[in-house]
């Protein structure tokens, strides 16, 4: 799920802050399946602007949140002296680089935290601003666009982040599991955390299933329990 794509001719390529970014073409299609649901929302609550603008400020928003996530975690590992690099997928993003043999437990779960926690500051300091300055306009094109950004950019940098830090390995709450399941428990740790990321993993799709009847969340948490419990099966072998 989370593995490198295939490139294309039509992937961008450059460097931010000396981190090298890779964006998959295949990312704006994703994108823009998740920021279908946010103009029919945003026709409802503002006029002004065509579908096709509304769909683009979403797709644009979506792309800077995972940005900024996984620059996040780029940048925290770059201060453990690790050179990571990012790539942006079909359906989220991947920070990834070598890790040292001898970083400490602690620094993985820094490395893990920072990408939720970037967003979550962001949706903060977005709250923080609404409260402090009016942003919109009466009427018009340029409220309606801008409260597509805004709904977006909340619902993404805060809903992402927090289900991102739920137990369940890859997501970065797996990873801070795995970073103290193996300080504590020295053997085994591996095995419980993906025991733990497939019971979460059952259990969060079954209930965004019934309670919201989000298929498209349960499925990619079941995606998520199997990767778990595959995993589970390799580390019983071993």
């Amino acid at each position: 799920m989370f593995g490198l794509p295939t490139p294309t001719p039509l992937d961008l390529r450059f460097s931010l802050f000396g981190v090298p970014v890779w964006i998959s073409a295949w990312h704006w299609l994703g994108a823009a399946f998740f920021g279908w649901q946010f103009v029919p929302e945003a026709f409802a609550q503002a006029g002004g602007g065509t579908f096709v603008s509304h769909l683009i400020v979403t797709i644009l928003c979506i792309f800077l949140s995972i940005l900024l996530h996984e620059m996040g975690h780029a940048l925290m590992a770059r201060a453990f002296g690790m050179q990571w690099s990012i790539v942006l997928l079909t359906f989220g993003g991947l920070a990834y680089g070598q890790r040292p043999p001898r970083i400490r437990w602690w620094q993985d779960v820094l490395v893990a935290l920072a990408g939720p926690f970037i967003q979550l500051l962001l949706a903060l300091a977005l709250m923080v601003g609404l409260a402090a300055v009016p942003v919109f306009l009466d009427g018009g094109i340029d409220s309606a666009l801008a409260l597509t950004a805004l709904n977006t950019l909340l619902f993404v940098n805060v809903a992402w982040p927090i289900l991102n830090l739920l137990p369940i390995y890859p997501l970065d709450g797996g990873q801070v599991l795995r970073a103290v399941l193996g300080r504590t428990l020295r053997r085994g740790a591996e095995l419980w955390t993906v025991r733990v990321g497939f019971f979460v993993a059952v259990m969060v799709g079954a209930f965004l299933y019934v309670r919201f009847h989000a298929l498209f969340a349960a499925v990619l948490f079941g995606f998520l329990a199997m990767q778990n419990f595959q995993a589970m099966q390799a580390s019983r072998g071993r």
